[in-house]
C-alpha cells in the first residue's frame, strides 16, 4: 500500500443514521504508472500489461483513464463513531470500474467469503481510535479486524496521510472514504480479465477517497451521507484512487493509483422504479485499497 488515510476516532454512542436511500458515486480517474516497472513473472513489464488491459498504445503513456461506480447504503449501522469520524462495515453494495472495453464489479458475496484475508477492515478495540486497513492499524499500535468492505467519513477534522512513509497532514477538512476487496481471493471482481501475456487478471481491490477544501463541508456530519447531503465536487481539493490487480502470472500485487477528474453521486431508484426505468431505457452497459484509513 502506498497511502493510509488517518483521522482520530473515539467511541461515542450517538443517534444512528436515519438515511434509507441507497447512494451511488458515479466517478472518473486517471491513474499512473512506470512503463518498464517489471510486474510479470516472466519478467513482462507494466507498459505491456496495461496495453493488454486498457488498450494498444496506453501502455506507453504511463497514464490511463477509467471511470466506474460505487453504491452503499446510507442507513447501515455505525461501527464506531464521535462528532469527528465514523467507520461503516459491509456498507458498500456494489462497485465496479470499466478497464477499456471490459467492465468488472465487486463480488460482495465472495469477498464476505474471504474477509478475513482482507487487508481492509477496522481496530478491534474502539476506544482506542479507528483504523481502516491492517498495516495503518499496525502502525498507530491497534488491533485489526478485517472485513473487506468499509466506508468512512471524517467532519471537520485533523488527519494525516502516510505517502511511501511520509507524512501528509491536513487540517479542518471532511473526508469520505471507500475501500472494497483485497482479499486473498481471486475473485474479488468478476469478470476475470483475459490477457497474452499474464493470463487472467483479478481485480484484486478499489479504494476511493474525497477530502475537502479547508473549511469547507463535503459532508454534514459524520453520518453515512445520503445524496442530498453529499455536496458537489467544488467542495473537495485532494482526490486519492486506487485500482489493484492480481494474478498467477503477476509478481505481486499490481497497483493503479491517482486522482479523479469528476464524480457525481445520486440516490439509487427503488427496485419499482429502476425496472420501470430499465423497461423504457433498455440495458446499458455501464472501482488505498489499504491506501485509506480514517482513524
Amino acid at each position: 500500500m502506498n497511502k493510509e488515510l488517518l483521522a482520530a476516532l473515539l467511541a461515542v454512542a450517538i443517534p444512528l443514521s436515519t438515511h434509507a436511500a441507497p447512494v451511488a458515486v458515479s466517478y472518473s480517474a486517471t491513474i499512473g504508472f512506470n512503463p518498464s516497472a517489471t510486474v510479470g513473472v516472466g519478467g513482462q513489464n507494466a507498459g505491456t500489461l496495461i496495453n493488454e488491459l486498457f488498450g494498444p498504445g496506453i501502455g506507453s503513456t504511463g497514464t490511463a483513464t477509467l471511470t466506474g461506480t460505487f453504491t452503499y447504503e446510507s442507513n447501515t449501522p455505525v461501527f464506531n463513531i464521535n462528532n469527528r469520524s465514523a467507520g461503516y462495515t459491509n456498507a458498500i453494495t456494489g462497485a465496479t470500474a470499466t478497464i477499456g472495453a471490459s467492465t468488472v464489479a465487486a463480488d460482495i458475496h465472495d469477498i464476505a467469503v474471504n474477509a478475513a484475508t482482507s487487508s481492509i477492515g477496522y481496530n478491534t478495540n474502539p476506544s482506542g481510535g479507528f483504523c481502516g486497513n491492517r498495516e495503518g492499524c499496525a502502525a498507530i499500535g491497534l488491533a485489526f479486524t478485517p472485513t473487506g468492505n468499509l466506508v468512512q467519513a471524517v467532519n471537520d477534522s485533523n488527519f494525516f496521510i502516510l505517502e511511501n512513509g511520509n507524512r501528509v497532514n491536513f487540517f479542518n477538512r471532511d473526508a469520505v472514504s471507500l475501500s472494497i476487496g483485497y482479499t486473498d481471493s481471486h475473485s474479488n471482481f468478476s469478470p476475470l480479465l483475459s490477457t497474452p501475456s499474464f493470463g487472467d487478471i483479478n481485480v484484486h481491490g478499489l479504494g476511493l477517497n474525497l477530502i475537502s477544501n479547508v473549511n469547507r463541508s463535503l459532508v454534514d456530519s459524520v453520518l453515512l451521507p445520503d445524496s442530498n447531503s453529499f455536496v458537489t465536487s467544488s467542495e473537495v481539493e485532494t482526490t486519492l484512487f486506487e485500482l489493484a490487480f492480481s494474478g498467477p502470472g503477476l509478481n505481486d500485487n499490481f497497483t493503479l493509483s491517482g486522482q479523479l477528474t469528476s464524480f457525481t453521486t445520486s440516490p439509487v431508484p427503488e427496485p419499482e422504479t429502476y425496472a420501470m426505468l430499465l423497461a423504457g431505457l433498455g440495458l446499458v452497459g455501464f472501482i488505498a485499497r489499504r491506501r485509506k484509513q480514517i482513524s
